[in-house]
């Protein structure tokens, strides 16, 4: 089927199914345009002077605006080229999203906001996607000043939020077709470096359109009728959004679920960082129906009494995911809030999936259960002391038309490992709860391999423990690195935390080979000085970590290393 224009607009109501961002998104501004698109505090550091509306019309309008911008800067590309966008947390990113496929250009979103960004790590991706420009919301900010330092490219200065919204910009037309496009670039984000160095992930249109299908699944017929589909909780609801702004979840859900299943956007303050106090000020504000928050902001509301009485009184449901939650935490937040986990990967995107229960208080918060047309298969692990661990595989299929996203990134690939670590629930088959990733395995001196998550795991329901993580790559046997969640100094303070906890390493112990167990001599307290690694969304970064405690390891293993 063609598409029919209306006033120079493409017509969203004939579209073929599947269908560029941008035509969607013009779509809306005639279809429903009055209908919110997000709802975007006024203030830049604060909620004291209320939200503001902007609707599909005005969101349409900014794309327009920031197309023409692009055009006039730097000229409307015939081939695909490669920008970065350095912005606060607002809605210029995503209408440059669209603004840049408008303009012939394909975009790429780095850490924009992580003060903890390694050049190094900038640099390679800045080269491997053969960056042009650089778009700052700010040229003299510290971050806009990093990428021009470390790939001395051209900056222009991207007009501000408020013209964008206030001047009427003329349509900026889509020249080509969904089909004519659909393997070109629309987005290029990264992968988050906790393991291994970032890496740059391509979506094309046909990605784009394949994500957006995903999330409009229905259930199947054939499921059980006390189960729910997590997805209704984020479709036609207000969702506020408090991953950070560089990441993929974040893009993710402003972008591709807000268009495809017309969710009303609600962000935190632009200057604000994703702290758990942005997250209450947010609920208290304004009417939310759903939170996707970072795994770290579920220990903060666990662990404060007011908090938890917020979240009861102000939200239907949490969302989390994108990192481990601390078991324990997870549950006192589910006892007050209907709480459930999604998966998320940057290359994968989100997997639709099903919840057992309908109940306020779900037990089951931290299980998923794909759903069939996702296509996820869990084949059990070998070559560790554990053989309970399954990997999650995606298998592509005989249908082009419902390949999982995934094979839109690597088409070449007829199953993908997603590299993460199952356990299925003891009675309910189907379900499996996220252990960790294939990533993390400690591979000894000796040869043998051993897995840290029964460990970890079992040490993260101590209340007193920030954080534990087992290592031993390259040396002949596993140590242990332990944070307190208050700080802790002294050697007698130390001593007394490896004591107090040494009664669960010596339980959970027994799940390793006798040569693979952790002895109390091999436990390392973290120096308040040195806190362990983490990236903005609070997941321990495992590998920079261990390197920076390099030299005590090296003291432990001097007969071994």
């Amino acid at each position: 089927m063609g598409s029919s224009t209306v006033n120079g607009f493409k017509n969203y109501n004939t579209l073929p199914p599947k269908q560029l961002l941008a035509d969607m998104v013009d779509g809306l501004a005639i279809s429903k345009p009055h209908a919110a698109y997000a709802f975007v505090p006024i203030a830049l550091n604060g909620y004291n002077e209320g939200y503001q509306k902007v609707s599909y019309r005005h969101f349409a309008n900014m794309v327009n605006g920031l197309a023409w911008w692009l055009t006039a800067q730097i000229g409307k590309s015939s081939s695909l080229q490669a920008l970065t966008y350095v912005g606060p947390n607002d809605l210029r990113q995503n209408a440059m999203i669209i603004a840049c496929s408008k303009a012939g250009y394909k975009r790429i979103k780095l850490l924009l906001v992580s003060p903890r960004s390694q050049c190094s790590a900038l640099k390679s991706l800045l080269e491997t996607v053969d960056c042009k420009a650089v778009l700052a919301a700010d040229p003299s900010s510290a971050f806009a000043r990093t990428f021009q330092q470390v790939g001395d490219l051209p900056t222009f200065q991207v007009p501000t939020l408020e013209n964008l919204m206030v001047e009427e910009f003329p349509h900026y037309l889509v020249s080509k077709t969904f089909q004519e496009s659909k393997h070109e670039a629309l987005l290029v984000l990264h992968t988050s470096g906790t393991t291994a160095t970032p890496k740059p992930i391509t979506y094309t249109h046909e990605w784009a359109a394949a994500y957006m299908d995903a999330l409009t699944f229905e259930p199947s017929p054939t499921v059980e009728a006390s189960w729910e589909f997590k997805d209704d909780h984020l479709r036609g609801t207000r969702l506020l959004v408090m991953m950070p702004p560089f990441h993929a979840a974040n893009i993710f859900c402003t972008s591709f679920l807000a268009v495809a299943c017309e969710t009303t956007i609600i962000l935190p303050p632009a200057n604000f960082p994703c702290t758990v106090e942005a997250f209450i000020g947010a609920i208290q504000s304004t009417q939310v129906d759903t939170a996707f928050i970072p795994p770290h902001l579920i220990s903060h509301i666990a662990l404060n009494p007011e908090y938890l009485d917020i979240v009861e009184k102000r939200l239907g449901t949490i969302i989390s995911g994108g990192g481990k939650i601390v078991e324990s935490h997870g549950d006192a937040v589910a006892s007050k809030v209907h709480t459930i986990t999604l998966y998320g990967a940057t290359e994968v995107g989100s997997v639709p999936d099903y919840s057992p229960t309908r109940n306020l208080v779900n037990p089951m918060w931290a299980y998923i259960h794909p759903h069939e047309d996702a296509r996820w298969e869990f084949r059990r692990q070998h070559g560790t002391d554990n053989t309970e661990l399954h990997e999650a595989w995606i298998t592509k299929g005989s249908d082009p038309a419902k390949e999982p996203p995934i094979f839109k990134v690597f088409p070449d690939q007829e199953e993908y490992c997603t590299r993460d670590l199952y356990v299925e629930h003891p009675e309910l088959k189907g379900f499996w709860k996220w252990r960790g990733r294939l990533d993390d395995t400690i591979c000894l001196s000796t040869g043998a391999n051993l897995s840290p998550i029964l460990m970890e795991d079992g040490l993260s329901r101590i209340p007193q423990l920030q954080a534990a993580l087992m290592i031993g790559t390259g040396y002949r046997g596993s140590a242990l690195l332990i944070e307190k969640r208050t700080p802790c100094e002294t050697t007698d303070l130390k001593e007394q935390l490896v004591a107090e906890i040494w009664p669960y390493v010596e339980d959970l112990n027994q799940h390793y080979f006798e040569d693979h167990r952790i002895t109390a001599d091999r436990i390392i307290v973290i120096d308040v000085k040195k806190p362990m690694v983490r990236s903005l969304k609070g997941t321990i970064q495992r590998n920079a970590t261990v390197a920076l405690y390099k030299e005590e390891l090296m003291s432990l293993f001097r007969d071994t290393a």
